[in-house]
């Protein structure tokens, strides 16, 4: 199912003040020419934050963005020994500050090395899991 068009905020603001003179979720559907759960999900949304506009999106922003991703991956790739400072600090040159800490290990990036000693980039979805510390064979 796509994406639809967001309603206009006069619209929003129409279904509320519909809502708030006594109109049902049906009638105001009908009469606005929109659908009941649409009707519905306005007003829910109102009633509980007393706000029609739509909020941001949760959780806390990426600190890498996927332009500096892509030069790591690419930086690595090219140049296998690179450290994580030279990393971090590639990337302030790029306008970004971040930690040694924030930059992961190539190998999550989906990066391998193969038994003939070059590079090999795995998709994502194929990297696999570390297994938990029970099952990793240690004494």
């Amino acid at each position: 199912m796509g994406k639809t068009k967001e309603l206009s905020k006069d619209v929003r603001d129409k279904i509320v003040d519909l809502h708030k003179a006594g109109m049902g979720y049906k009638t105001i559907g009908k009469q606005l020419g929109e659908k009941e759960t649409t009707v519905g999900a306005i007003i829910r949304k109102w009633t509980k934050h007393k706000m029609t506009i739509n909020r941001p999106w949760s959780g806390a922003p990426r600190k890498i963005s996927p332009h500096g991703v892509s030069m790591i991956m690419r930086k690595v790739r090219d140049q296998p020994r690179t450290t994580r400072e030279e990393l971090v600090n590639d990337l302030k040159a790029a306008g970004t500050t971040v930690t040694k800490k924030t930059i992961v290990s190539p190998t999550t990036l989906g990066i391998r090395r193969k038994p003939s000693g070059e590079l090999s980039m795995t998709p994502r979805e194929d990297v696999p899991k570390c297994p938990p510390l029970g099952q990793r064979g240690e004494l």
